[in-house]
């Protein structure tokens, strides 16, 4: 199977592995969760917890006891992953205008895939320290920074997009369809390409960087950050199959206590608001944590509410940036690692009362 989104997934489960079910009270068989390979599109591998590391920390330098989450045999206090966060920087890939350094992400592709993962890939045009800049030549161009906070380069009054476009183009003309890149982030503008401003940029050209993924992408899933409705109705007049990515999953309060949070006002309103809903059954949803898991336990955060409200959102795979979670919230964890994604469960199966040939199993 190539990619998740295909429509020609399939399974074939052996007789012998489904001899022994469990039942509910009722008499109905339980959901297996057994011998056949299930989806691995959960949590990003956490790879600094790889290995045997003489001493864990926590994202805020605390030392942590080691423990092991159930089926992990790779990683310390994180379940194991297949997936795994690819990102380059356009300064890096092009330094001379139409001259590209693929080696770097294939790279970075050839780490995961020697891992056992496949990599979701976000290529930003530039984020906010002076070494995070547009490419120089971009930069010899266009010397004056706009006041916009998380523009380095204005896209309506420079030929920023003419120039992210074809950079674009290339990227696909040399990637799509990669059995290595599970799916890729569209990054129009704005800070590690976040969408900062995507409100704000002119039609004719947010439509130029929109098209630039969508025409040319045409195997690898794509998802979109839901930041704006202007940019996610350009996006959506396309008719492609896109995703959608957010950036706060978990946030219960943290910008404005008691106010306004991500998971209980922008998100459950605008999936709906930005007609996003039911993007789920064509392209990827993805998470990325506000902050790190960890915050959000010492915070005191309800993690059963954020979990279920991200599957009620049909979460394709969260972003931990890598970081331990706490051993409190294992079970609950691992009750989000089954649900999460795109997974096969066995909910009817008729068989022989005697197992026939080994040719003749399913």
């Amino acid at each position: 199977m190539k990619h998740m989104f295909d429509g020609t997934a399939w399974v074939a489960a052996q007789q012998d592995s489904l001899l022994e079910e469990e039942r509910h009270a009722d008499g109905n068989p339980k959901n297996y969760f057994g011998s056949f390979e299930q989806p691995r599109h959960w949590l990003y591998c956490g790879t600094h917890l790889m290995g045997d590391p003489a001493e864990l920390r926590d994202n805020r330098g605390t030392p942590v006891e080691k423990y092991r989450f159930p089926q992990s045999t790779k990683t310390w206090n994180h379940p194991d992953s297949g997936l795994y966060y690819c990102g380059g920087r356009w300064k890096e890939l092009e330094p001379e205008p139409g001259k590209y350094r693929w080696d770097i992400l294939d790279n970075g592709l050839e780490k995961a895939r020697q891992m056992g993962c496949t990599s979701i890939v976000r290529i930003a045009p530039y984020a906010l320290r002076p070494e995070e800049d547009v490419p120089l030549w971009m930069r010899e161009r266009w010397p004056e920074e706009p006041d916009y906070p998380f523009w380095r380069v204005d896209p309506n009054t420079t030929d920023y997009a003419e120039r992210w476009s074809e950079f674009i183009r290339a990227f696909a003309a040399r990637f799509d369809g990669d059995e290595r890149i599970s799916s890729v982030d569209l990054a129009i503008t704005g800070a590690w390409g976040e969408g900062g401003g995507s409100e704000f940029v002119v039609p004719e050209k947010l439509e130029q960087v929109v098209s630039a993924y969508l025409d040319r992408f045409t195997k690898t899933p794509i998802q979109a950050l839901l930041h704006d409705p202007v940019s996610v109705a350009c996006i959506r007049r396309h008719r492609a199959k896109v995703g959608f990515r957010v950036d706060c999953l978990g946030d219960m309060g943290g910008f404005h206590p008691g106010q306004w949070s991500h998971m209980e006002d922008y998100y459950p309103q605008n999936v709906v608001n930005f007609h996003m809903q039911d993007a789920w059954k064509e392209a990827p949803v993805v998470f990325e944590a506000c902050w790190h898991t960890n915050d959000w336990y010492l915070q005191g955060w309800d993690i059963d509410y954020i979990i279920d409200e991200s599957l009620k959102w049909h979460i394709s795979s969260y972003n931990a940036k890598g970081t331990t979670i706490p051993q409190a919230w294992e079970k609950s964890i691992e009750r989000w690692v089954r649900k999460m994604g795109y997974r096969y469960e066995i909910h009817s199966c008729t068989l022989p009362n005697r197992p026939g040939r080994r040719d003749d199993r399913l």
